[in-house]
């Protein structure tokens, strides 16, 4: 390795060491630049576990799939791709890529065993996801609910009807209270669509799952469908009068409510004026008619958005102790169900992306960095995770190099 090539990749290591992951990828990114052919693995290798810990997945499977084209027997570059495959939820992919790490690692049984071990997990998620897909697919396909509407012919349709009623009525008092003057009628607007949203969560559950039942799979389902878990977010509005957490509910409700028009109004003319308007502002897919996934997306970026703003207002006379401590608890009951049911959601998606923003902005200042990394560290340990003992296994093998 040239002089200039090894500087850098040893600044890099130290870096990564730091936990100083934006500075590590400009020091192996010199490196690489720099390097001898016979290095560009281990490099590429050390830069792609600095874009995991950024979650810039995109860029971490670019660095993996370069190291297995340097170095095609070099089980570590497999597994890298794996773990991003993995991140991305590609875990079909990522099953291949960790059974190539074990077909090619020779020097350790028990790490031979580790990327098997893997590849089986990988698997069994591609077959959760499958299965889910598979359940509620045609759910998702009619209105964004999950599963098949409970209700068909006129009750159907009288339910329908009913729940575009209720939307409309709400995103009306919604608009309202976002650009009233008038402090004397602010909170009965933001009230009543508060009380809009809860009518409407709950048509879509009775819709969607049926009457409600005191059994353990009626529960479960509920708390499969990503829409309907955000009701109790909206009930928690009733404790503070919160512009923005009312925001990515009438968000996605507007989604949700052109793709119920659309979807009645079917191929008329008017439904597909709807369906223009909807597709240029990313609000619903023109194939399915459902709600984009990017308004599921966006909403929870907005929802934690609304955590941080409560956590400004503590500064503020307008602070309230108590949503604080409550919507926090929602949102985190909210992250631990899409961790462990879907493998990773929008919400678990936003908490990344604001880490990685977070990080990418006090990796270079210790100060807030020291304590940052051990706020997280007590959060993430009130997170339980599928599978983590294998997955602490793993990642102590996958340090750089």
């Amino acid at each position: 390795m040239a002089s200039s090539s090894l500087a850098s990749g040893e600044k890099g290591r130290e870096l990564y060491k730091e936990q100083k992951y934006v500075e590590a990828i400009d020091a192996f990114s010199k490196a690489i630049d720099s390097a001898e052919y016979d290095d560009l693995a281990a490099l590429h290798s050390n830069r792609c576990a600095c874009y995991m810990q950024l979650r810039k997945y995109d860029q971490a499977v670019e660095d993996a799939e370069t190291c297995t084209q340097v170095k095609p027997i070099w089980s570590k570059g497999w597994a890298r791709l794996g773990a991003a495959k993995q991140a991305q939820a590609k875990f079909l992919e990522a099953a291949s890529a960790y059974e190539k790490a074990a077909e090619v690692e020779t020097s350790s049984i028990s790490i031979k065993k580790g990327y098997q071990e893997n590849a089986a997990k990988a698997r069994q998620y591609s077959e959760q996801a499958s299965q889910y897909y598979q359940q509620h697919a045609r759910g998702f396909a009619n209105r964004g609910g999950s599963g098949l509407p409970k209700f068909s012919g006129f009750i159907g349709r009288a339910f329908q009807t009913g729940h575009i009623c209720t939307r409309m009525m709400l995103l009306v008092f919604g608009f309202m209270y976002c650009f009233s003057l008038d402090a004397g009628t602010i909170k009965s607007r933001y009230t009543s669509s508060v009380r809009g949203l809860v009518v409407s969560f709950l048509l879509h559950i009775l819709r969607f799952h049926g009457s409600p039942k005191f059994q353990m799979i009626y529960l479960q389902s509920i708390m499969m469908d990503q829409h309907a878990r955000r009701i109790f977010g909206v009930i928690v509005l009733f404790v503070s009068t919160n512009f923005v957490a009312l925001l990515p509910y009438l968000y996605v409700e507007t989604a949700a409510l052109l793709a119920d028009l659309v979807n009645k109004l079917d191929k008329g003319s008017l439904a597909l004026q709807i369906l223009s308007f909807s597709e240029k502002f990313q609000l619903l897919d023109p194939r399915s008619r459902t709600p984009d996934p990017r308004v599921a997306h966006n909403a929870a970026l907005i929802e934690v958005a609304a955590g941080l703003t409560a956590i400004i207002q503590l500064l503020t006379p307008r602070r309230n102790f108590i949503f604080l401590v409550i919507y926090w608890q929602y949102l985190q009951t909210r992250f631990t169900l899409e961790l462990l049911a879907d493998q990773g959601g929008p919400m678990v998606s936003a908490f990344y992306r604001l880490d990685a923003a977070i990080l990418t902005r006090i990796s270079s200042i210790p100060a807030l960095l020291g304590p940052y990394t051990k706020l997280k560290s007590i959060l993430a340990s009130q997170i339980p995770k599928p599978g983590s003992q294998a997955d602490s296994s793993t990642k102590k093998r996958c340090s750089i190099m």
